[in-house]
């Protein structure tokens, strides 16, 4: 094993050493460029490590509520994102409508027909971990077709 407690700064003089607010963190020899590289500063600015599960996966907090809603969303206009309804949540669960003719693509605030994340057929699904569904943006092939959600 190795042992870290400290991490480096880039400056405009060169590099600088600092201590972490840890005694020491030790991470296999292997994998030593990937827990430095997963280091992040918290929102105060104290320099803390990633956590990961016994996969590898790393660990996130996922914030949310734990209120059951549910709702339904459609695209007045084809070719215009929509943003989903604000709703708290840690999961959701979009589903093309069954009667859409089209696809409905799913993504980030600029999601278009040539610009997704994931395309839904009717009735397919697609679950996503977020903190709110507003963070998920719709567009249609065709006018006024949508999804429902649920979210907890």
């Amino acid at each position: 094993m190795v042992q870290f407690n400290k991490y480096a700064d880039k400056t405009a003089g060169g590099i600088e050493t600092h201590s972490t607010p840890f005694d020491s963190a030790e991470f296999d020899a292997p994998n030593w460029a990937t827990h430095i590289r997963e280091w992040g500063k918290s929102p105060g600015g104290v320099i803390v490590p990633a956590q990961f599960d016994e996969y590898g996966n790393k660990k996130v907090a996922v914030s949310g509520s734990d209120v059951l809603n549910h709702g339904n969303k459609n695209v007045a206009t084809a070719g215009t994102a929509v943003q989903i309804d604000s709703q708290p949540c840690k999961e959701v669960t979009i589903i093309a409508k069954r009667k859409n003719r089209g696809l409905i693509y799913i993504g980030g605030s600029t999601v278009s027909s040539s610009s997704f994340g994931a395309d839904l057929a009717a009735r397919d699904s697609i679950t996503l971990k977020v903190s709110n569904v507003n963070l998920i943006y719709i567009d249609a092939d065709n006018s006024g077709e949508g999804v429902t959600y649920i979210a907890i």
